[in-house]
């Protein structure tokens, strides 16, 4: 279902490129990364609040914002990148970070996040010049400026100790929800790796390759509100790694056009920011898309904390949509249409009549967890109704997906 055109709350004109988009975490404000300068917005009628780094002078890449607002971290793009925090408040600048420790630092950092809190910030960053590269996560202790990394990567084209097969540029590294772990993911290999924060030198590699098709683009990495997966992307392609399965999903996971950016609403729908496409919303178990807003040159959205207004960036104009449909009900009633499943709650069994007159229908069953329990073809024949076994699943909400005479229905069985 798309719907092209929604109520504009509001439009401003902003002084340059729109890079980044982020609410406010109490939803009242948005944070937008221009071109030289970050500047606050009122949700409510679009005033600009306030403006940080417009002195500086530099272009900037990247933002992010502390779990409570207080706080915000850019990225330069000066002769040396520089990370910057502000006081979102005062508008101060609390500190201003460079690694000039190491002796292979950074020249470009990519990636920077706030711990939940707001005591440190990781960052990745990357150094290149005719001989060699290297690559690094950086923790950095805002009161102090205390660094420490880790961990380092090289590729050298001088010595054959570091091969560039065995190099790691890593793009993204983000805290878990709790602040427990680090997470961080790099290119090349797709290789994914925790840390335990009370103790950094205990590294678990979750994933070493995979589905992710390895690009030299920025990964994308963030974990779902609700813990239980991490949600990765490199150039046209995003998957979903199971945390307490330590395992790639391949049934949450899809191929698609070309991800400028993923922001998660708070029940695991993905929103998904494609650049040639606009925005869509996938259901997170089904993959289908619940809602398409379709723009071109997009950089950047997010949605509101209550999932009630989108937030845009496209090239210099910054626009808040209000959602021509509830997005939570849309997702929920398309795993919950009624069916005449039968019998359901079901026990040992249970019937699905199909109706399809073209040959090519498909069922799919995914269980509560995300896992795909059944899944059936058919390819040569018609059928007018399917009978499946469920004796030996668990007890629970099943998703049942059926693709029938080119539609994609979704609907919600129990197993009891």
């Amino acid at each position: 279902m798309v719907y092209p055109y929604d109520e504009i709350v509001w439009e401003v004109k902003t002084p340059g490129q729109i890079y980044d988009v982020a609410y406010h975490p109490n939803g009242e404000s948005v944070f937008v990364l221009n071109d030289g300068v970050v500047q606050m917005y009122s949700v409510a009628n679009g005033t600009l609040i306030k403006e940080f780094a417009r002195e500086l002078q530099y272009s900037l890449s990247k933002m992010a914002i502390s779990k409570d607002g207080s706080m915000v971290a850019v990225i330069t793009l000066a002769e040396y990148d520089h990370i910057i925090i502000f006081n979102t408040e005062t508008g101060k600048e609390i500190m201003r970070f460079r690694d000039t420790i190491s002796l292979d630092k950074p020249d470009n950092y990519n990636s920077v996040a706030f711990s939940p809190d707001g005591k440190f910030i990781i960052t990745t960053g990357t150094h290149y010049n005719s001989y060699n590269n290297f690559s690094t996560v950086l923790l950095v202790e805002i009161s102090s400026g205390k660094i420490q990394a880790l961990n380092k990567s090289y590729y050298s084209k001088i010595d054959p100790n570091f091969p560039y097969n065995k190099f790691q540029n890593f793009t993204r590294a983000i805290y878990s929800n709790n602040g427990l772990n680090i997470f961080t993911i790099s290119t090349n290999n797709i290789r994914l790796e925790k840390y335990d924060v009370k103790d950094l030198s205990q590294k678990e590699v979750l994933m070493d390759g995979g589905y992710i098709t390895p690009s030299d683009d920025d990964n994308f990495l963030k974990q779902t509100r609700t813990g239980k997966y991490l949600l990765i992307s490199s150039a046209y392609n995003y998957g979903v790694f199971n945390l307490s399965k330590k395992a790639f999903d391949l049934s949450l996971s899809k191929r698609i056009g070309l991800i400028n950016s993923l922001t998660l609403d708070a029940k695991d729908s993905i929103l998904i920011n494609e650049e040639q496409y606009g925005v869509k919303v996938r259901n997170f178990y089904t993959k289908d898309i619940m809602y398409s807003y379709h723009l071109t040159y997009m950089r950047s959205c997010d949605i509101s904390p209550n999932d009630s207004l989108l937030i845009t960036g496209i090239l210099d104009t910054l626009r808040i949509i209000k959602f021509k449909i509830d997005i939570q009900s849309s997702v929920k009633n398309s795993a919950q249409n009624i069916l005449p499943i039968y019998p359901n709650p079901s026990k040992e069994n249970f019937s699905i009549p199909l109706n399809c007159s073209e040959l090519g229908s498909e069922v799919k069953v995914i269980s509560n967890s995300g896992k795909l329990v059944y899944n059936q073809l058919f390819e040569n024949s018609i059928e007018e109704s399917l009978n499946i076994d469920c004796s030996k699943w668990a007890n629970g909400a099943y998703f049942v997906q059926v693709i029938c005479n080119n539609q994609t229905k979704n609907y919600k069985v129990i197993i009891e």
